[in-house]
């Protein structure tokens, strides 16, 4: 976590601590936080609700809601103390529908009324909110609030080209919240989701936790399409459109022959372009920039730290790679490509020039998602060719991230010169390519890089 504070500069943290849920009737807190409490400059734990909660919202009585929620910030408040931990306040982080906002604001002044003094009442909000004067309700109730500039329309259809979020999106709902003059965090989105449409185009599944690459190397799925959203490609997130080809379980989401897989993935271009939008729209009321979410070490749906910090210091990402070929023994060569900088790109291809028919397989690849054998001769592109003859070794990778890091092992049939050139070209959504050839010493079994 102080990597993330000093990467980012951030001085405030909100820290999801449960779920409230109804069973029977009765309101209770399921999926506490588990672990040490992180320490930060500030930190706010957060609360959401399931679905079924947020169906039956409008007939639980407000003082119960209000007494359980309270009871539930104080005994992790208690926690919290145990641990040495300080907590500044309280958010919750359901999304009531704007006609239900006087009830949500009844609860809201109950649940103050529950807290300790000195304990900050905050909540996120829906764009939609800023269209109702009930709005005004809910503010009056709170210290701050957070409205989300993301996910506020999800594409029932396949055809529907609606994005997580978007500059544009972001620029109109400031234009709203300034006029409230209530202090807010601007909610910002650096995470991708994935949905799942039947045969039909309709939508089977929301899901935000399966890894984008995941997809990429699948051999159950094949690439449909890869475009921009409307509007400025360079500052768009990125739709992935896979088809599938076979019956199969992608991280636990059943997929069916003829199924659409659907990926939403942010850049730090599309961060950054939020964030600008942000600070030139949102008037004096605005306290920060509130990005949901920072990754964990296993997220692979969400942007890297790195690409955060470039786009909220309003800085463009740095292309860096790192290549190790390693002997392993007389008939192996391990390839190891690290993505060493902070940015992405839609696809990266790597070309290693080898002595002709000197690699008659390639094996265990991990990152890579396919490669090919290919021959090349002086003023024509590579083209397709058998083992026995091929020069080149074409190996892909799809999306290439930040921290990403791809290898796999050459079988080798004849002696490789003490050093070889690697041409690795990068392409990005808007079709810009960068390429730079690499020459690549072989280094021995066992020594230190």
């Amino acid at each position: 976590m102080d990597t993330a504070f000093n990467a980012t500069n951030a001085r405030v943290l909100f820290l999801r601590a449960g779920q409230f849920d109804l069973a029977d009737g009765e309101v209770k807190r399921i999926r506490a936080v588990s672990g040490a409490l992180p320490p930060a400059p500030e930190l706010h734990l957060v609360y959401n609700g399931t679905r079924k909660l947020l169906s039956e919202i409008e007939r639980i009585d407000t003082g119960k809601l209000a007494g359980v929620m309270a009871d539930t910030y104080r005994s992790d408040l208690s926690r919290a103390s145990n641990e040495n931990v300080e907590v500044r306040g309280i958010q919750l982080d359901l999304d009531v529908p704007t006609r239900l906002l006087p009830h949500y604001a009844e609860m809201l002044r109950r649940l103050r009324e529950l807290l300790p003094p000195d304990a900050a009442l905050s909540v996120t909000g829906l764009p939609t909110w800023a269209d109702s004067d009930d709005i005004y309700l809910v503010l009056e109730a709170v210290d701050f609030w957070i409205p989300q500039c993301y996910g506020a329309n999800i594409p029932t259809h396949v055809t529907e080209r609606i994005p997580i979020s978007s500059p544009r999106e972001v620029e109109r709902t400031m234009a709203k919240v300034r006029k409230l003059e209530k202090p807010f965090y601007a909610g910002l989105s650096a995470y991708s989701y994935t949905i799942l449409y039947d045969k039909n185009g309709d939508l089977i599944e929301l899901r935000g936790d399966i890894d984008p690459s995941a997809a990429s190397m699948s051999k159950d799925l094949e690439p449909a399409a890869t475009q921009a959203f409307k509007g400025d490609a360079r500052t768009s997130q990125i739709r992935y459109e896979y088809r599938a080809k076979s019956d199969f379980i992608l991280e636990g989401l059943i997929i069916h022959a003829g199924e659409t897989l659907v990926f939403d993935v942010p850049t730090a271009a599309s961060l950054r372009a939020s964030a600008r939008a942000v600070r030139k729209n949102a008037g004096g009321s605005l306290l920060g920039i509130c990005v949901f979410r920072i990754p964990t070490a296993e997220d692979k749906t969400t942007l890297s730290l790195d690409e955060i910090a470039a786009a909220l210091a309003d800085r463009e990402t740095r292309a860096s790679i790192n290549i190790k070929l390693e002997a392993k023994s007389d008939r192996g060569l391990l390839l190891v490509v690290e993505n060493s900088g902070d940015e992405s790109s839609g696809a990266l291809t790597l070309d290693l020039d080898v002595p002709a028919g000197s690699v008659n397989g390639v094996y265990g690849l991990s990152g890579f998602h396919d490669y090919e054998t290919l021959c090349r001769t002086v003023g024509i592109n590579p083209t397709p060719c058998s083992d026995r003859r091929a020069n080149v070794i074409r190996l892909t990778a799809a999306p290439w991230t930040p921290n990403a890091s791809a290898w796999t092992t050459l079988s080798i049939t004849k002696p490789l010169p003490a050093a070889i050139s690697a041409t690795v070209t990068t392409r990005t959504i808007d079709g810009r390519t960068a390429q730079k050839i690499y020459e690549i010493k072989i280094q021995k079994p066992g020594r230190i890089i």
